[in-house]
């Protein structure tokens, strides 16, 4: 969509992440973003359950360009080197998913079968 093939960013290794940056902090300045940048293009994604024709079977995935991307992926260490995460973060959590799984299935065992519990 920018005309930025994918060659370029990989050619440019590290260095293509401080242009990204550099090019994030004039478009701050400046408050002037491309029109291609401002764009996403929803593709419904079908989540092989149920009704092929119901809508609500459905997930949206944007389809964004390569250079934006890399701009949320900057954001996002930026994000997460700067907060704190609870303990009790399971959610969007890829190495504590385990433990929140174990602990439902804990809890279900115990309150699921109350006669057992009494």
């Amino acid at each position: 969509m920018d005309e930025i093939p994918a060659e370029a960013w990989k050619g440019l290794g590290e260095d293509g992440v401080d242009v990204v940056e550099d090019l994030m902090q004039k478009i701050h300045d400046q408050e002037k973003m491309l029109e291609a940048w401002q764009e996403n293009v929803i593709v419904p994604i079908y989540k092989e359950k149920g009704d092929i024709q119901d809508c609500g079977k459905y997930r949206g995935i944007a389809l964004m360009t390569l250079t934006m991307k890399m701009w949320e992926r900057i954001i996002e260490k930026m994000l997460r080197e700067e907060t704190e995460i609870s303990e009790q973060q399971f959610g969007f959590m890829p190495e504590k998913e385990k433990h929140a799984i174990v602990a439902v299935c804990q809890i279900q065992e115990i309150f699921g079968n109350r006669e057992n519990c009494i």
